[in-house]
């Protein structure tokens, strides 16, 4: 690989092969979408990923995840991914520096480049990283480390894209990785379709709004004023709707949050936590 981060022929060959599996399954699918992640984690070797649908990637922007697909989370990391939601993705120091980019671009460079990537290591300084609220609360106790992410501009403030992590400890990745990753997520096509997000009844959705801060049953019953056993009848119902069979799995399908619920806590972190120096 030159210097110039150029990809090597045989990861061009998996590259072209991925993005034609991907669209013989079907674009914005999510069976697609779940190909697509595994087969970027096993090729450029991270550790978790997520391909995410956000209307509101701009400093300052919360609430705006639409659509998300994740692997290699668990139930115990999955705040490193929720906090992007409930707080903004410029909660990331990495996608702080991405959207500082954005905003620094002319619609038509933003037409000539839609895909933007960069890897850690051209836009923030070891010391920027690290010091940083999310990688000090969020990534390190999960003992992920580096990212990497290549995000498509679709709109004002919109994008489709996708992050990976590595374990802590692990080699960094190259700039042969980011353009892999560029060139997928451009030539793979639309990622996630128009859509709406699953009809709950009332009580259900507040019992939905009210797991997604990260509450157990009995604080969910505490707060609504039913019973533990009417909560885990809610949460059977939710699950059952959405296709899911944990919370992690639910935050990751939701497709649309209220502002309401994006700015509560998720997972024990709230604005009043968030480092100014983040």
């Amino acid at each position: 690989m030159g210097e110039d981060g150029s990809i090597r022929w045989h990861r061009v060959r998996s590259a072209v092969r991925l993005i034609g599996e991907v669209r013989e399954i079907g674009v914005r699918t999510e069976e697609a979408r779940q190909h697509l992640l595994q087969s970027l984690l096993r090729e450029i070797g991270a550790t978790v990923g997520g391909i995410v649908n956000d209307h509101a990637y701009r400093r300052g922007g919360k609430g705006g995840v639409r659509g998300a697909t994740l692997a290699g989370f668990d139930d115990a990391t999955v705040s490193v991914f929720t906090i992007h939601d409930s707080l903004g993705s410029d909660i990331n120091p990495y996608h702080r520096a991405l959207m500082d980019r954005v905003a620094s671009m002319t619609p038509d460079e933003l037409k000539h480049e839609p895909v933007i990537s960069s890897n850690l290591g051209d836009v923030l300084s070891p010391r920027d990283w690290y010091n940083s609220f999310w990688v000090a609360e969020c990534a390190q106790p999960a003992r992920l480390d580096h990212f990497l992410s290549a995000v498509h501009i679709v709109g004002r403030y919109t994008t489709e894209g996708s992050g990976l992590m590595r374990e802590a400890g692990d080699r960094p990745f190259t700039d042969e990785d980011r353009n892999v990753l560029r060139l997928v997520i451009g030539e793979s096509g639309g990622l996630f379709p128009t859509q709406q997000a699953p009809s709950l009844p009332p009580r259900v959705q507040a019992t939905m709004k009210c797991l997604l801060t990260g509450a157990s049953d009995k604080e969910i019953a505490q707060r609504m004023r039913i019973s533990p056993h009417t909560v885990r009848q809610y949460v059977k119902v939710i699950f059952r709707t959405y296709g899911v069979s944990s919370r992690s799995q639910l935050i990751a399908r939701e497709v649309k949050r209220t502002p309401a619920q994006s700015a509560r806590t998720v997972g024990g972190l709230s604005d009043q936590r968030r480092s100014p120096a983040a």
